[in-house]
Parts: C-alpha cells; structure tokens; sequence
C-alpha cells in the first residue's frame, strides 16, 4: 500500500482510483453489498410468506380460474357433525334469484335474434324477389 500511496502523492496515474487498492475498503464495500443482498433475500421471503397466508384464505374456481374467498360453509367442519350437515350446507335458492329460463327470456327480450329491420328487410325481398 505504501508504494500506491507515494505514486498518488506523485499524481501519477494508475489507471483506477486509490480506492480499488485499498483492501479495507473494498472489504466495507463487500460487507455492505452483502448486508444488502441479505436484506433483499429477507423482504422476498417476507413477501412469500404473505401470499402463502392470502392464498390460504382464497379457493380457485376450477371454471374460471380466479381465487375466491373460501366460503364459511366450505370450512373444514368437525368431526361429529358429520354428513348429516352436509344435506343442510346444500344450495339454497335465494327467492329473488332467476332461474335459467327466466335469464334466457330476458335475454331474448334485451337482445333479439333477429332485428326488426331485418324482418321489414327480409318482408321486402320476398315481395321484390318471390321465390
């Protein structure tokens, strides 16, 4: 080190800064690289376990691929209750809920098959061209 020393005091170049030869220096450098690259590998592990925990508290729908929150009914129930809750757990319909058909008409009624103009078209090209 004291060679660099005098060829600094000398200002003659060396290509790279005083820094690069002093071993200490590098030695803090390389402890504060690591200090951080340990703190990195902390906060992704953090952040692992936190997705561990919301996935835990999520059910994928198997129909359209999203995660749900996991239903209070679908909770793990205790042994002694057995099957005979399972019956009562079934589906209920809520009253005001609409059946297939119901969701079917009012589809129908909201969008039409065919249009009205496609009916006065269709009555026009009949006359103009009978078959």
């Amino acid at each position: 080190m004291d060679l660099i020393d005098i060829l600094w005091k000398q200002d003659i170049d060396l290509g790279v800064s005083r820094e690069v030869f002093d071993f200490s220096q590098r030695q803090k450098e390389y402890e504060l690289e690591k200090q951080k690259k340990l703190e990195k590998e902390r906060q992704e592990q953090l952040q692992k376990e936190q997705e561990k925990a919301i996935f835990a508290q999520l059910q994928l729908d198997e129909e359209t691929g999203e995660f749900l929150p996991i239903q209070p009914a679908q909770h793990i129930q205790s042994e002694t209750s057995g099957s005979a809750n399972y019956s009562q757990v079934a589906h209920i319909p809520k009253p005001d809920a609409l059946y297939f058909d119901d969701c079917m008409q009012l589809l129908a009624e909201t969008f039409p098959f065919v249009d009205d103009n496609e009916k006065t078209l269709t009555a026009k090209l009949h006359q103009t061209y009978p078959i």
